[in-house]
């Protein structure tokens, strides 16, 4: 199954009329923007510019690929469960964790996305993640809209792990008895 298969099952919550990229598309574009090195909307915007005529023709696309800041308005709409969720599909296919393999966890804060910096019911997006040390790669992440759930989350995320006799090294916030 190809990426683009996979990213056909996330939902497109924009409006049909005016569409300029196909959301399979776009998040094809964005993912090897990424793989790419460039994270941010202006480097994405310019390297997706910069590909634009071979995007054009891989994805038969009639429209060039977005700007900056459609790029930006697009990605604030979008669910990242379930384009985390579509991107693990296809990558299963490729990447397979073998029993005595070493995964290490963590949680970070993401930076900028605190909501509310002076009340009292800070928001934050935090994502936890597994790196893989044979493979050199992240295999799992997850998110969560709180930095005081890293535990939780972490925990939700050991859930989806299918491969059996991993050995999994976490910091020492997730060595807590249960209550």
């Amino acid at each position: 199954m190809s990426l683009y298969e996979c990213f056909k099952s996330v939902e497109d919550p924009r409006q049909l009329s005016g569409l300029r990229n196909e959301l399979p598309a776009l998040l094809c574009m964005l993912t090897m923007s990424y793989l790419s090195g460039n994270t941010g909307y202006r480097a994405t915007a310019t390297f997706m510019k910069g590909n634009k005529d071979s995007f054009m023709s891989m994805f038969d696309m009639k429209h060039p690929p977005l700007g900056k800041t459609q790029l930006r308005t697009v990605l604030q709409s979008l669910d990242f469960t379930s384009i985390n969720k579509a991107f693990h599909k296809w990558m299963n296919n490729f990447v397979s964790i073998e029993q005595g393999e070493w995964l290490s966890g963590d949680g970070k804060a993401l930076g900028s996305t605190l909501r509310d910096a002076h009340g009292n019911a800070q928001e934050y997006e935090l994502m936890v993640r597994l790196f893989a040390q044979k493979l050199g790669i992240v295999t799992h992440t997850n998110t969560t809209k709180s930095k005081a759930s890293e535990l939780k989350a972490m925990q939700d995320l050991l859930k989806t792990l299918e491969a059996k006799g991993v050995i999994i090294t976490l910091d020492a916030l997730h060595c807590q008895k249960k209550r």
